[in-house]
């Protein structure tokens, strides 16, 4: 029974540990997906900075435009010089607040984010779903939201209007690691 105890009481006092901790970037993925009749387009990044700081429920992350990777070149050109104007607004970032507790005890749940997102120039607030899951001694996180590309001041010519979807799909995972030794910042 006394093993039993102590357990639990490790157990627990990983989680709170865990629940005061800052967390950084372990491995990192931003994708992003237009679907329409006539053409889907994906392209992924795996060049990105973030940050969650559970203590203060904050999350940020930043990516560089340049750094989505698409399946053809010449969607990546357009992509980069025409719609987002990379040369000019080389990031897009987001920072937010959680608006639930996290429950360290759960190895999964969902949570909602409010925060702004900046791309193109342009701010825009939204609140997104995020599933935080506990995997083999690692903590991963996982959401995805949706943009309109003219909230950015991103503008489609009329004659790539059917090729590109009015909504764009942003999916969001890390793996996060304890930052005790190594903090990252990104103005949060």
């Amino acid at each position: 029974m006394k093993k039993i105890s102590l357990c639990w009481l490790l157990l627990l006092l990983q989680q709170m540990a865990m629940a005061q901790t800052k967390y950084k970037n372990r491995k990192a993925e931003i994708s992003f997906f237009s679907s329409t009749p006539l053409e889907d387009i994906n392209a992924i990044s795996n060049n990105v900075k973030y940050i969650v700081d559970f203590e203060n429920n904050k999350v940020a992350f930043l990516v560089p435009i340049r750094s989505f990777d698409f399946p053809q070149k010449r969607m990546q050109e357009h992509f980069n010089d025409t719609y987002l104007e990379s040369g000019i607004y080389p990031n897009a970032t987001f920072k937010g607040l959680f608006q639930d507790k996290i429950d360290f005890s759960k190895p999964r749940q969902y949570v909602r984010i409010k925060g702004v997102f900046n791309i193109h120039g342009k701010e825009k607030t939204i609140e997104l779903k995020a599933l935080v899951l506990q995997l083999d001694g690692r903590l991963k996180f996982e959401a995805k939201f949706m943009i309109v590309p003219s909230d950015f001041g991103i503008e489609i010519p009329q004659i790539l209007a059917l090729k590109i979807a009015e909504s764009i799909e942003i999916k969001v995972k890390f793996e996060m690691i304890d930052t005790k030794t190594d903090q990252v910042e990104l103005g949060v």
